[in-house]
């Protein structure tokens, strides 16, 4: 299997051992922080918010008949928390994402539309878990790891997918992941 890390980080910007060296946001909870000098606003977040979803689009598009089983499901939050949300960021916390947050269990199969508002939900830390898909065909994994460290794996290389992940401006680095 062939796995990559992810990242809105550029790589050359770690150190020897692979430390991001500069400050950069790393969560939701962000938005309205001066991190490096500037102010995290929401549209900041989902321009890189989006650009996550987008590459994990990219990378299940390939396949997309067959549904994503989610697994290892944990709850992060309850649903007064994202109604809250709802309230404060109306136009980001759809009915539709929370109704996704109070249907998901664990090794449920979701669709490949399922697949942005999932993502969203485990970026803003409200639920953690893997979208994990297999057949005879195909063996592929997503999840995220801390600090929107995002993890994708194969069991073959599709360069077009690489690409058009490329083009999101997220960085792809050869790496195992270490929540398998």
């Amino acid at each position: 299997m062939v796995s990559w890390r992810i990242t809105k980080y550029d790589p050359k910007d770690r150190d020897q051992n692979g430390v991001f060296l500069k400050e950069s946001w790393t969560s939701f909870s962000d938005v309205g922080k001066v991190v490096d000098g500037s102010k995290v606003t929401v549209e900041d977040y989902i321009r890189v918010e989006d650009a996550y979803i987008q590459a994990v689009k990219a990378f299940f598009e390939p396949v997309k008949p067959i549904p994503v089983t989610f697994c290892d499901l944990e709850y992060m939050d309850h649903i007064e928390a994202l109604a809250e949300m709802q309230g404060k960021y109306p136009t980001f916390y759809s009915p539709e994402l929370l109704r996704l947050f109070t249907t998901l269990s664990d090794g449920c199969r979701l669709d490949y539309n399922q697949i942005d508002p999932l993502c969203r939900l485990i970026l803003r830390e409200h639920i953690w878990g893997k979208m994990m898909l297999e057949d005879k065909h195909h063996r592929m994994f997503a999840h995220f790891g801390y600090d929107y460290y995002m993890y994708l794996g194969s069991n073959h290389c599709d360069k077009q997918v690489l690409s058009k992940i490329k083009k999101t401006g997220l960085y792809i680095e050869p790496y195992r992941s270490p929540y398998l």
